[in-house]
């Protein structure tokens, strides 16, 4: 309301030529410089009315118009500044929302109308005598720009800020490798109380769009009242972001990727833990450690429950003075994270912490050995090794679609079976 009261301050109406008849003869006159010096919108609402319209009710409008006129004929020339002012205007639109074949969400004005209410002139002109006559006309002159100005005004704000609604339907680079493409399922539903959107989001590789092979639940959100905007993010939709990363082995986030390093860990050190080690390895080795992931971690939402589960294979090998590597042993890891989604800044950021491993031998060159004594040497070093890199590439966060100026207020996520619920409040920012 605040932007289309600052709109109408700023449009620039068209002049009035015409010919009045009076007794005495005809007299041409003039409109001119009409234009709006203050505004104020007292009353707004929204109105759902079930099937696919919204109506946008405002009341009590005050508008106070400043214009410039002349008279002349053989007669008079006469010429002065008068000040309208114009109490309870009400203006009355419906919006339709629909979807196109391409799967945009569409809005579209219709019935627009302008009910007018008590006008207040004040004359500042020589002339005053005259103008009795005269304000008749200059009354329809001003109610009939301020109809067309009005309602026009009305409609192109509203085309201006759901115009980017046409953006909600499109494809987005996540990285030079990954795309996310996200169309409506089927045209808008309007309810007594809420809008109800049902958007398909695809993550796709840029050079293959191949269809996930993650199918989302329907997600049934609350029938509340107490936000403005609810939204819910499909585990399956999670996973296959995981999944597209995981299989391009791009960005830190790529779960393929090796995660090394030293610890300033030798045999020595490592024997500690698996005495038989020093009886392979008489003299002191420095130690690498290889994590390799060996599939798409796996998200599990239940309700207040987020997981991620991630299957890896680690090589424990020794570095010989001779610049060989010898494997010392591997094993299967299974990780598990336990996730915490948050809302900042229009974006899903997902917090980690380790929770669980589990780790079975498949290869070992020193003989059998309790492979759990390795357990808390590992957990520190996932720790400090693979999941910061991780855990940073996900706070950077998944960027939401979110429409113009429109932002974020007060946002909670609540973990459901199958989905994150999103409740937030909306504020426009100017």
């Amino acid at each position: 309301m605040k932007l289309l009261e600052q709109e109408l301050r700023t449009r620039i109406f068209p002049d009035e030529i015409g010919t009045e008849k009076y007794f005495f003869g005809k007299v041409d006159y003039t409109v001119s410089r009409i234009q709006i010096m203050s505004t104020s919108i007292y009353n707004s609402s929204v109105v759902l009315i079930p099937g696919n319209s919204i109506g946008l009710l405002i009341k009590n409008i005050s508008v106070t118009v400043t214009t410039h006129w002349t008279l002349n004929n053989w007669l008079i020339d006469y010429q002065g500044e008068v000040e309208i002012s114009i109490l309870g205007l009400s203006i009355t639109t419906n919006m339709i929302v629909a979807q196109n074949n391409r799967g945009d969400f569409l809005v579209s004005v219709e019935n627009c109308q302008l009910t007018t209410g008590n006008i207040e002139v004040q004359l500042n002109s020589e002339g005053r005598w005259f103008y009795n006559a005269f304000v008749q006309r200059l009354e329809k002159v001003i109610r009939t720009r301020l109809e067309n100005q009005l309602c026009l005004n009305v409609i192109l704000r509203i085309q201006k800020e759901t115009k980017v609604l046409k953006g909600l339907k499109g494809v987005f680079q996540i990285n030079p490798f990954i795309q996310v493409k996200y169309s409506l399922i089927k045209p808008p539903e309007v309810f007594k109380s809420y809008v109800d959107l049902d958007f398909k989001v695809s993550v796709y590789f840029s050079s293959n769009h191949t269809e996930s092979p993650f199918v989302a639940a329907p997600i049934t959100l609350p029938e509340k009242n107490n936000y403005m905007l609810f939204g819910g993010i499909s585990e399956s939709l999670l996973n296959s972001i995981t999944l597209t990363y995981y299989t391009t082995r791009v960005s830190k986030i790529t779960f393929l990727e090796e995660h090394s390093s030293n610890f300033n860990l030798t045999t020595d050190t490592l024997s500690r833990v698996i005495p038989q080690v020093i009886q392979h390895y008489a003299k002191s080795h420095p130690v690498r450690m290889k994590l390799m992931v060996t599939a798409a971690p796996v998200l599990r939402l239940q309700n207040n429950s987020f997981t991620i589960e991630i299957p890896c294979f680690v090589v424990v090998s020794a570095l010989l003075s001779n610049s060989m590597i010898k494997p010392i042993f591997a094993m299967n890891a299974s990780i598990g994270l336990k996730a915490k989604a948050v809302i900042a800044k229009q974006k899903l950021i997902v917090l980690l912490q380790l929770q669980r491993l589990y780790l079975s031998l498949t290869y070992s060159s020193i003989g059998s050995f309790q492979v759990q004594r390795l357990k808390n040497f590992l957990s520190y070093s996932l720790q400090n090794t693979v999941i910061p890199p991780i855990a940073a590439a996900l706070k950077r966060g998944l960027q939401l679609p979110t429409m113009a100026k429109l932002v974020f207020s007060e946002a909670v996520t609540e973990v459901n079976k199958g989905y994150i619920l999103i409740s937030t409040d909306l504020n426009y920012k100017y």
